[in-house]
């Protein structure tokens, strides 16, 4: 990843992988507060797969995810 002016750098916080969900929350590098969490739920059937869900960052809103690629 390529620094940014003014981007805030980030840690994992949290992250938890089951089955056909998985659950990312970032935090600052202190701790101090979550920053942005990811929700993912990936469908499999033969061959196809996709994976969709959200980018939620407090005080500023939620956004649809679509992953492409395996």
């Amino acid at each position: 990843m390529t620094e940014t002016e003014g981007a805030l750098p980030l840690v994992l916080a949290q992250g938890a992988a089951e089955n056909t969900h998985t659950l990312l929350d970032f935090a600052d590098p202190e701790f101090d507060r979550i920053v942005a969490s990811v929700r993912l739920i990936t469908a499999v059937e033969g061959d196809d797969q996709i994976t969709v869900g959200t980018l939620k960052i407090p005080e500023v809103g939620v956004f649809p995810l679509v992953c492409e690629g395996p």
